[in-house]
């Protein structure tokens, strides 16, 4: 189980939040400023307790959805403890948005993830309104470790992002983690070095920056190596396969340098990510039109 916060530049209305829940096939309800369900969904009425991850008795309309999950935390439900500390955030307004992620074993193997995420609303007439909470829900197999083959390690499932990173600053091979929108979170000393080196943007290869998108421009100038890599990161990224490798050319100047690159799921303690590794290969060849990827 796993808690990961979000920054939300435009919240969403309490009227989007309507048609958001309502045109979704996730569990949805809202929460009035006083933690009560003032409206729930199709599915969160169909499902019922049985598609609750926490398990709750009653939680339908009128029903104090806080005081419910800290009553089911005080008799040892750690998932409702959990989903109550992050409420009274919300309420209080100390955050926007929060995702956590729920895991248990699912019946014949494997895993039931239910992802809840939490959003806070407002208007022109409140700085607060209702919360919308919504419950997503897939089933996979088990997280299993991420092989680095170019550090001669692996990363369990659960490993702090905080423990990840000191780890990859060790290795010469260019690293980064992506979330699962393909936004860099995190880089290794190596790519950092090897972008300034070659007159990257900060824009483009450091935190923050979408990698999907530069991959994807670079496929647009015709860099057929580019377009193999992002074909085979997008199927990384939606769990489609575990992990991708294909060649790629990054640099500027005299020479491109030729890379081996590897997208690997990765499943950390903040929630599920894509770990990018850089190895370069041998040989050089001459520079052409690249992009600025590190």
């Amino acid at each position: 189980m796993s808690t990961q916060l979000q920054l939300a530049s435009d919240l969403m209305t309490p009227a989007e939040a309507e048609i958001t829940m309502n045109s979704s096939e996730d569990r949805c309800a809202l929460l009035g400023a006083d933690g009560r369900i003032e409206r729930t969904n199709f599915p969160w009425d169909r499902d019922g307790r049985a598609g609750d991850p926490l398990g709750l008795q009653s939680a339908r309309v009128g029903c104090d959805y806080v005081a419910a999950c800290a009553a089911a935390a005080a008799a040892g439900n750690r998932r409702a403890g959990t989903m109550y500390a992050q409420l009274r955030r919300l309420l209080r307004g100390e955050i926007d948005c929060v995702r956590i992620d729920f895991e248990r074993p699912a019946r014949g193997g494997g895993v039931q993830r239910t992802m809840a995420t939490l959003q806070r609303t407002s208007d022109e007439r409140t700085t607060s309104g209702p919360v919308l909470v919504s419950f997503s829900s897939r089933s996979g197999p088990a997280p299993q470790p991420t092989a680095v083959p170019e550090a001669g390690f692996s990363v369990p499932a659960g490993t702090p992002l905080g423990r990840l990173v000191p780890a990859l600053n060790s290795i010469d091979a260019h690293a980064a983690v992506l979330d699962e929108r393909g936004r860099i979170v995190a880089v290794n000393t190596a790519w950092s070095r090897f972008s300034a080196a070659n007159g990257g943007d900060a824009s483009c290869t450091g935190a923050g920056a979408n990698y999907l998108s530069v991959c994807e421009r670079a496929q647009d100038s015709g860099d057929a190596r580019a377009a193999d890599f992002a074909r085979g990161l997008k199927s990384v990224l939606r769990r489609a396969r575990h992990a991708h490798v294909s060649d790629a050319r990054a640099g500027q100047g005299g020479e491109a340098h030729r890379f081996r690159g590897r997208a690997a799921a990765l499943d950390l303690a903040e929630g599920h990510y894509v770990l990018i590794t850089h190895t370069r290969m041998a040989h050089a060849e001459p520079a052409r039109a690249v992009g600025q990827a590190a």
